[in-house]
This record gives structure tokens, sequence and C-alpha cells, in this order.
């Protein structure tokens, strides 16, 4: 499978996906499943979007179309919880993009992560990351590996600290933990 089919398939997915949830997340909102931040006792949405793959579409117009609907539908149905990376190619500046066109960056939970070897270099990946993202804070940071850990949860400790983000944690079993980490 090539990178374009990939790609088109994901982004199909996703748009089935939110299409097929649109009514009844819409209609039942209330009830959508959530689960409190350890720290701060904050309720999210217990099921999020990721955005690996499906929205490493640079800046070609007709592929962000679909992505642009994908976010108008998932945030009308309830849901906030978007998880990003650096890593993910052209992600977070697509993200980013359609967030600040839809006017939509208050209305959700914006995660990313950290993934760089010394304290320099983390904090110039994660300045990267806010400008990519349009924004000036994330509401979760996470140390996306464990290469060098220590020194990117201490700097995530700072930017926290700093008001940057939110929440930090380290991040070795994917989205999957976001919810389940005590975010210390």
């Amino acid at each position: 499978m090539n990178f374009k089919r990939r790609q088109f398939l994901a982004t199909t997915a996703l748009t089935l996906a939110a299409g097929a949830l649109r009514v009844p997340m819409a209609a039942a909102s209330d009830s959508l499943l959530e689960r409190p931040i350890p720290a701060s006792g904050e309720s999210i949405p217990a099921i999020g979007m990721g955005t690996s793959g499906s929205f490493e579409v640079g800046t070609d117009a007709a592929a962000r179309d679909p992505l642009r609907e994908v976010l108008r539908r998932f945030v009308a149905g309830g849901a906030r919880l978007i998880d990003t990376a650096p890593s993910y190619g052209t992600a977070e500046s697509v993200l980013g993009d359609l967030l600040a066109e839809l006017k939509l960056r208050d209305q959700v939970f914006l995660a990313t992560k950290l993934s760089s070897v010394g304290r320099e270099a983390g904090a110039a990946q994660f300045a990267q990351s806010l400008a990519r993202l349009r924004t000036d804070k994330v509401e979760l940071l996470q140390v996306h590996n464990l290469r060098d850990w220590q020194v990117q949860l201490a700097l995530a400790r700072e930017l926290t600290a700093e008001g940057q983000a939110r929440h930090r944690e380290i991040n070795v079993g994917g989205t999957a933990r976001l919810l389940e980490a005590a975010v210390r």
C-alpha cells in the first residue's frame, strides 16, 4: 500500500466515522463518556482523535477538505481531545491551520509531545509545535519516548509551571494511556 492510498483510506475512515457518530453524539452529548484527569479532576471525553497519518497532508487544499469536516463534526458531537506530535510530518501544521480557520482552538483539549534529546532541542521543538499549532499553550504535553525522558520530563514540568502546558505525562503506551496517567 503506498502512502497516498494509506492517506486516502485514513481520511475516508475518519470522515465516515465522524459522520456516523455525529447524530448520536450530538443527541447524547450529555452522556458522552468522560474521564477525570487525576491531577486536576477536569473531565475530558474518554475517546479522542489522533493526527498521525490522516492529518499528514501538507498544504494540499483538496486533502484538507475532508479533515475540515471531520473537525467540525468531531467538535459538534461533543468530542474535544486531539492528540498530535511534531514527529507526525505536517500533522501539527495542518491541525493548527484548520483549528484557526474554523475558530475551534478554544473548544479542543490539545495534546502534543516532546521527542528530542537535550533540553535546548526539546524547548526548540516545543516552540515550533506551538507555532505550527497556532497557539500559545497546549492542554497536555507528553514525553513521547524514553530516549531522553528525564530531561524532557523536567522540561515539561518547567513548561507546565510557566503555563505553556496545563498537564504533562510520559507517553510510553500511546494515547490510550492519556486518561489513565496520573499527570504528576
